[in-house]
């Protein structure tokens, strides 16, 4: 007598840092919208909005958070199979901080062979910093870096201060890594999508979060860049333009002194564009520095008590029993065995003389070995530097080519090799990238999501974004 089951496709969404499945529900509500709890084509969508990594528990790793996340879809996973579903699909999208948590999810669930039975579909990455916090000409890219070491574990991770494999590299250097798990997990959905801003992301700029090496929208002024919007999904961009030798602006008019002025729009607010009478904003100017250094003294002071408290849980973390089974021990066992590898290996020259001649060494069963593949043809997806002319913001591509124009605007990062590095191995990946252009914005990476949409009306700017991704997300 055979059983018979619902086949469920279960969606995982993730937040970001100081986040709240709260920050997701727009998303939420678009996705049981567009696909009710009623099956289509004999499968169910189940929606987990991951709720046990929130607010100050962000600041214990991108790693520990992973391993929260999967907690919860192994009870989510034990409660569809309770109610009589079993979950045949699998699709994650993280938003900011929640897309990098969400690599490391999938490393895990491919670690454990969890994809043996359940296929992976979609995988959606939002306002992610994927090569982490790039470095700018600018006193808010400083600050930012300043407060990584107030930040816990994660701002180191997300600063690539860290040394979480034991050869020393840092946690996002590993996850770019062709030869691990993480690269291999992202390899493996049917669908890899990256969304992010393209202007005004003050949070995850434009390069980190389209992994880019340079940003073509950082100064169009100078850049020349020519933006065609989506007519059905605005602020969509469906394509952009690069001219091959833009146009400079006359000698010392504005727009020549914008190059070489540092950008610090997001920094503060558009004081003139408040609705307040003259004496009253001339006396909000006049405690501006006040009201910006308390600002700035309290948000340290929580920083620093918030990332205490975390280091202290970690270290509760750390010395659990269950340690054993998560996948930064794993991954530690499994270098160290390769380390053993490669001693007998060289083991094997010294004894074999001059004749060159070296005994084989099989690696020992769960050691992963480099191997050059091709991703579903990979290759065929390359952007060509005749393309670059009219590059589509919502088509597979590489990096842009390297522009002298580019390289000479201030509002340019400072990549370093290591980033540089991830670029080029998560660009071999078969992504569709997917920009969203909110140039009114003072900082954009709310609005993508529609976050707190719900107290705040404005945030539903981003209704289209939300809508394109509910659209063209495969079930």
């Amino acid at each position: 007598m055979s059983t018979s089951f619902l086949p469920v496709h279960l969606l995982v969404l993730i937040h970001g840092m100081w986040g709240h499945p709260s920050h997701l529900h727009q998303l939420v509500r678009r996705m049981e919208h567009k696909h009710p709890f009623s099956a289509t084509n004999g499968t169910r969508l189940w929606v987990l909005n991951a709720r046990t990594n929130s607010e100050e528990l962000t600041y214990d790793g991108i790693d520990w958070g992973g391993e929260r996340v999967v907690e919860e879809i192994d009870a989510e996973v034990r409660d569809i199979t309770a109610g009589g579903g079993r979950v045949t699909r699998l699709s994650v999208t993280g938003y900011s901080l929640g897309g990098l948590i969400a690599r490391y999810v999938v490393g895990i669930l491919h670690q454990r062979g969890f994809f043996h039975d359940v296929e992976p579909i979609n995988f959606n990455t939002i306002a992610t910093p994927h090569i982490g916090m790039p470095r700018y000409a600018s006193l808010l890219s400083a600050l930012m870096a300043a407060c990584a070491k107030h930040l816990s574990r994660t701002g180191e991770q997300l600063f690539c201060l860290d040394t979480w494999s034991t050869t020393g590299r840092s946690l996002l250097d590993v996850m770019a890594d062709p030869d691990h798990i993480f690269y291999k997990a992202l390899a493996s959905f049917r669908h890899v999508r990256i969304y992010a801003n393209a202007v005004n992301d003050v949070t995850v700029p434009y390069v980190t979060g389209a992994i880019e090496l340079q940003d073509p929208f950082a100064d169009t002024a100078s850049s020349g860049v020519q933006i065609e919007l989506d007519e059905s999904y605005p602020p969509i961009i469906s394509k952009y333009t690069l001219p091959p030798n833009p146009v400079k602006p006359p000698t010392l008019s504005r727009d020549w002194f914008r190059r070489f002025s540092p950008s610090s729009k997001g920094l503060f607010l558009p004081l003139q564009n408040i609705k307040l009478p003259l004496h009253k904003k001339i006396a909000l100017y006049t405690l501006l520095p006040v009201l910006l250094a308390l600002g700035v003294s309290f948000a340290l002071r929580r920083f620093k008590r918030d990332s205490k408290t975390s280091r202290s849980r970690l270290r509760d973390l750390e010395s659990d029993a269950s340690r054993s089974r998560r996948l930064v021990y794993i991954f530690e066992q499994l270098e160290h065995r390769a380390e053993d590898v490669v001693i007998d290996v060289l083991e094997g020259v010294r004894q074999s003389g001059s004749d060159g001649v070296v005994s084989s060494a099989v690696p020992p069963q769960g050691v992963e070995t480099s191997q050059n593949t091709t991703i579903n043809g990979v290759s065929e997806l390359t952007s060509s530097n005749t393309a670059l002319a009219a590059h589509s913001a919502v088509s597979p591509s590489l990096p842009l080519p390297d522009r002298p124009q580019l390289r000479r605007t201030i509002d340019q990062p400072k990549l370093t090799d290591v980033q540089r590095r991830m670029v080029e191995q998560l660009n071999r990946l078969p992504l569709i990238k997917t920009l969203a252009y909110f140039h009114e914005a003072r900082n954009a990476h709310a609005l993508i999501v529609c976050r707190d949409a719900d107290y705040f009306p404005e945030m539903r700017a981003g209704k289209n974004v939300v809508k394109y991704w509910s659209n063209v997300f495969v079930v």
